[in-house]
């Protein structure tokens, strides 16, 4: 073929094309060409930390959190002891504190929380009350 004028645009034909094919190919130092790097895997990964690499590698979640330092999390959400409550679960309010005067007057129906000096200071009015 031995063109060498080539212009832009220029369109050859598929014998044309192997033609020119075969003579570059004859002429070309392959020292020029560039070899194709190996497919990279999580151990080649420039940039990479240790704990990154072992992330990417890891076969499962579990082994993810191992990698990074997270221990297990396998929450088990129920009622049971030991178990999480869910989002939607109402935790009941603390019982109200009680008053002495509460005690004395005894018709508040309310469940409360009484102190043990409220009670003992009550018992011992009581007990003098009765006693005197």
């Amino acid at each position: 073929m031995a063109k060498t004028d080539f212009a832009s645009g220029d369109k050859l034909t598929a014998e044309q094309m192997n033609e020119l094919g075969t003579e570059l190919n004859d002429k070309a130092d392959r020292s020029d060409i560039p070899s194709v790097p190996a497919t990279p895997t999580a151990d080649t990964l420039s940039g990479a930390t240790a704990v990154g690499k072992s992330v990417i590698k890891a076969a499962d979640a579990a082994a993810a959190r191992t990698a990074i330092g997270a221990g297990t999390s396998n929450v088990k959400v129920g009622t049971g002891a030991g178990d999480a409550l869910a989002g939607n679960t109402s935790i009941p309010a603390a019982t109200p504190a009680g008053t002495r005067a509460q005690l004395d007057a005894g018709t508040d129906t309310t469940v409360r929380a009484f102190s043990a000096k409220a009670i003992s200071d009550y018992v011992a009015a009581q007990i003098a009350a009765a006693a005197g």
